[in-house]
């Protein structure tokens, strides 16, 4: 009697059961890519504050809920911009892009909902670093046609077709309030980071965004004005950490 072979011999029925669980699971992975592309391009994104650029509003580590419907979803794969419900307005908290960020290329665009699905992170290939995060997160303090002068860390704006300089406080949508440390004993107020600026007259198309921490964030005081394009989604709801939810 020959002895039974501990070899086990595959079926083409087994064959075909495994090829159909792996078509399952790459269809349900493609789902589910699918559904959160969707959602984080026409409903919500969520983000992660990881400086403290926008001290005391935002620390190091919030996370938060941002919209991307109010001013227009962007479809990145091919730079589309769709239709929002309104402008953004003075005091908003938005995520943007700052102009020195290069634009992806197509192929590039291509990769990146992909990366971002995989590590659940708002960079984009590339990004290691916070300092190299194309998406941040500042306030506007200047629309369209302002004029914009900054004395002491305060933002004073004078409206397209205003004669007089006006707070950005008095001004704004929204409260907040300011962070502005102190400076070294030489520093002075015109060196950047530093507590004041000339007059900055904003284009038909610009948008004047500043840090809330105004002593250690950079923001339209080292890297100009920005276009409506750049900006991503406006800022809704702190929803870590539990102790601190609401709208900041």
């Amino acid at each position: 009697m020959l002895p039974r072979s501990s070899q086990r011999y595959e079926t083409h029925r087994d064959r075909v059961s495994i090829v159909r669980r792996l078509r399952r699971l790459v269809g349900f992975v493609l789902l589910v890519f699918l559904v959160y592309e969707a959602t984080t391009t026409l409903l919500v994104q969520t983000v992660e504050q990881e400086s403290v650029a926008m001290q005391p509003t935002l620390a190091a580590g919030d996370r938060l809920f941002t919209l991307p419907p109010v001013y227009g979803p962007r479809v990145r794969l091919f730079g589309w911009i769709m239709p929002g419900f309104t402008s953004p307005s003075r005091g908003d908290l938005v995520t943007l892009r700052p102009g020195f960020v290069h634009e992806l290329g197509f192929g590039g665009r291509l990769v990146d909902p992909v990366y971002r699905f995989v590590t659940l992170a708002n960079r984009r290939v590339g990004e290691t670093y916070e300092w190299q995060s194309s998406l941040q997160i500042k306030r506007i303090v200047g629309l369209p046609g302002d004029t914009i002068r900054i004395e002491r860390f305060v933002a004073y704006v004078r409206p397209q077709g205003d004669r007089e300089f006006v707070s950005e406080f008095t001004l704004s949508d929204r409260e907040y309030e300011i962070q502005a440390g102190e400076r070294p004993g030489d520093w002075q107020p015109m060196d950047p980071l530093g507590a004041a600026t000339a007059e900055i007259e904003l284009g038909a198309d610009e948008y004047f965004v500043l840090s809330d921490n105004r002593a250690n964030g950079i923001d339209s005081r080292h890297w100009g004005a920005i276009g409506p394009d750049r900006i991503a989604a406006r800022v809704s709801v702190r929803f870590w950490p539990i102790s601190r939810f609401g709208r900041p």
